[in-house]
């Protein structure tokens, strides 16, 4: 139930009690009134017959006095009036109806009114008879309370249908009051709180009503523009961290780059070498017919080759937009470790690749994971500085749960680099991870690799494992979302 009825409702159901209870009050007030009006009027009656009474059987004696008594009673249709003797036996015809315990005051002169509820509900009302200076007997009137009950009765249906009508109009008022000026408001209000919630924070809420929902809608106007103006400067703040990122990035790959510059010269010097000899022969005519068109089959892959290797270096250095897409990953490696080729050969690193699953696939995007294979590769070179072993491997694992708590359990594709390398001492391994870190030489080392490479796989909604031996190596396992069966 909405709280606008909720309200209507207890308001009416207070308006009913009150009124109820002003019924109920009303009944006894002019129950009280009646019987009050009856014995003032037996009261009125029995005194002045008392006094009539008590003159004659002064001057004439009983007979006459309980005569007189006879005919006041017979010249009353609604009142019974008779003279009664205070202590007579029940069976005694002047005996009085009423308790003995309650007459007792009326032989010491006083008046006394009872009701007999036994029966016919009747008023009596006994008032002393004073003859020669003692009190002899007393005049009892009795009036029947019929009358007053279907007065009351009367009145309490009156009452009850006034009441009824009073509070029927009082609800409909309550419930119209309550809709107008909660029920509305509160709808509004909830109106404005799920398009607040949705992302929506345009127009303002307007109330016209000077009072603490009125207030209220003030209040969630200025959280929407202040919900807007944070929203705003949250998404300048991310596309300027995004932008950073990826200038770190690209930072990251030019390095890497300058690092490769050596390998990449003397593998661009040979065939450079092989095209300058092959057309100065066929410039100097020392090559003719068959042999002139061998030299320049063998000028125009030697081209090719260049061209290959500056093709590579510009798509390892290339930013764009992220472009997931579902992909075997073992192709990924392996142009990664081809580009790597020349510097490997340099540092007399031998590549071994343990396991290989050919099938495994992932959703990702290929240059950004080649970034990351290389500047853990690179890492990997850098640590056997007499060369050594590089181990890769390829494989899918079964589902398991990411380091970070609260993500779901899922398969994975994992990408292991291992190396012979002087490793990573124990007490440095939580900080490999944080930006501009870095154990090597002034010169040599951005501090940048691993902390981009964990970003691009946090970015693939993977993470990155490292298990190292200060002296005996690093192993560094990639894992992306694998996809397929």
């Amino acid at each position: 139930m909405k709280f606008a009825k909720k309200l209507a409702i207890a308001l009416w159901l207070g308006i009913l009690a009150i009124y109820m209870i002003n019924g109920f009050d009303r009944y006894r007030r002019e129950a009280d009134l009646f019987e009050t009006d009856m014995e003032r009027d037996h009261s009125v009656m029995g005194r002045g017959l008392g006094a009539a009474v008590s003159e004659i059987w002064e001057a004439q004696g009983q007979g006459a006095a309980l005569e007189l008594v006879d005919r006041a009673n017979q010249r009353e249709s609604e009142i019974l009036i008779r003279w009664v003797r205070v202590g007579a036996p029940p069976e005694d015809p002047v005996a009085p109806r009423g308790p003995a315990a309650l007459l007792v005051v009326v032989a010491e002169g006083q008046t006394v009114n009872w009701v007999d509820g036994e029966g016919e509900a009747r008023l009596y009302s006994y008032v002393p008879l004073r003859v020669n200076g003692a009190w002899n007997g007393a005049i009892e009137l009795s009036e029947s309370l019929a009358a007053e009950q279907t007065y009351l009765r009367a009145s309490m249906a009156r009452v009850a249908v006034t009441s009824a009508a009073l509070a029927v109009m009082s609800g409909v008022i309550a419930m119209a009051l309550g809709a107008w000026f909660v029920g509305r408001p509160i709808r509004l209000l909830a109106e404005k709180a799920r398009r607040v919630g949705a992302g929506d924070f345009a127009g303002d809420l307007v109330l016209q009503q000077n009072d603490e929902l009125g207030e209220l809608a003030m209040e969630m106007n200025a959280m929407s523009r202040e919900l807007a103006a944070a929203r705003e400067l949250l998404e300048l703040e991310t596309t300027a961290r995004i932008n950073a990122l990826e200038q770190l990035r690209h930072a990251e790959r030019v390095t890497t780059v300058g690092k490769l510059a050596s390998g990449v010269a003397h593998e661009l010097g040979t065939p450079l070498n092989v095209i300058s000899h092959r057309a100065k022969l066929v410039a100097t005519g020392r090559a003719e017919g068959e042999s002139a068109r061998e030299n320049g089959r063998i000028v125009f892959e030697q081209c090719e080759r260049i061209a290959r290797i500056v093709r590579q270096l510009l798509d390892y250095t290339r930013t764009g937009v992220p472009a997931m897409r579902e992909q075997e990953v073992a192709p990924l490696v392996d142009r990664s470790l081809a580009f790597l080729d020349p510097l490997l050969r340099t540092q007399n690193v031998i590549v071994v690749r343990e396991r290989t699953d050919a099938t495994a696939r992932a959703a990702v995007d290929g240059p950004r994971l080649e970034q990351v294979i290389t500047n853990l590769a690179m890492n990997a070179i850098q640590a056997m500085p007499n060369g050594g072993t590089l181990m890769v491997r390829v494989e899918r694992v079964p589902p398991k749960t990411p380091p970070e708590d609260g993500e779901p359990e899922r398969g994975w594709v994992c990408i292991r680099l291992a190396d012979t390398g002087t490793g990573i001492a124990r007490e440095t391994l939580p900080l490999i991870f944080d930006p501009f870190f870095t154990t090597k030489d002034v010169g040599e080392g951005t501090g940048l690799g691993l902390s981009v490479a964990w970003g691009i796989a946090r970015e693939h909604g993977g993470f990155i494992l490292v298990q190292s031996v200060l002296g005996h190596g690093s192993a560094f396992t990639v894992h992306v979302p694998a996809v397929g069966p």
